[in-house]
């Protein structure tokens, strides 16, 4: 049984997630559909991005992805269809993709919309794929590709600054730093993570928020490898008025530099 993913903004309240399904089970009866998320904020592209660049690889091999954010603003855009590590992948050309994979895949098909509505045009798309035709031959290799991947880290005098680029329902902030980068510049420095809303700053990493006490601070390296703040026991986002797109300062000192010295000049 072909198994089709759906994340959207479409919502749960209207008729568009429905409408949407039932264009699939007809074009293709049979299939087997999972919702990854219909409740992504609208037009927020960043976080559709970050929900299926961290759901898709947990579903089998020949699972069809279908992303559809921002439906009103793409009435003239093209969809994409990708086959990615025997997965596939059927989006706007709005810069989900490569938000998704953190680049722009080789292989990308560009199809024609040809006047035809959103369940229309992805339901053929699936039926295709459904029916094995290859990829490239549902569409032409597109001239250029819409690529919004605003919300990298930077670097300020030696201190990062990150951007929190998604908030889960439990009130954590993941920010777009991974482990790797935040090992990079660390160099075992002690540090600061900087939070302006209250005044306070994080100066660990916690392995979970178990580790501290009901209603504190803590910084973990999340399941994605990505940096996150969040309480335990509380919503941070609320507590701490941590929002998507806000940016926080991590800050680095020699402090550790400075021990070593000391205790170098102590024993001369």
């Amino acid at each position: 049984m072909r198994i089709i993913t759906l994340t959207t903004d479409y919502g749960i309240r209207d008729h568009y997630v429905a409408a949407l399904k039932g264009s699939l089970l007809s074009a293709v009866p049979g299939i087997q559909i999972a919702d990854i998320s219909n409740i992504i904020q609208p037009f927020n592209l960043v976080q559709a991005g970050f929900v299926v660049r961290n759901a898709w690889h947990h579903f089998p091999e020949q699972t069809i992805h279908i992303i559809s954010v921002e439906e009103k603003e793409n009435a003239g855009r093209s969809v994409l269809a990708l086959h990615y590590h025997n997965h596939y992948f059927l989006a706007y050309d709005n810069g989900t993709l490569p938000l998704i994979f953190n680049g722009i895949p080789a292989d990308i098909v560009s199809i024609d919309r040809k006047g035809m509505t959103s369940s229309k045009l992805f339901s053929e798309l699936a039926k295709s794929i459904c029916n094995n035709v290859p990829v490239e031959q549902l569409g032409q290799a597109p001239t250029a590709i819409i690529d919004k991947r605003n919300f990298l880290p930077t670097v300020d005098k030696g201190n990062l600054i990150s951007t929190i680029i998604y908030v889960d329902d439990y009130g954590n902030a993941v920010t777009n730093i991974d482990e790797k980068l935040f090992e990079q510049h660390r160099k075992g420095r002690d540090f600061n993570i900087a939070l302006k809303s209250s005044g306070e700053g994080i100066t660990s990493i916690s392995k979970g928020y178990h580790q501290v006490k009901l209603g504190e601070i803590a910084a973990i390296i999340n399941e994605a490898g990505y940096l996150e703040i969040g309480m335990n026991n509380a919503k941070a986002s609320q507590m701490l008025n941590l929002k998507f797109g806000m940016n926080l300062r991590i800050q680095f000192n020699d402090n550790t530099n400075r021990k070593a010295d000391h205790q170098a000049h102590a024993h001369s």
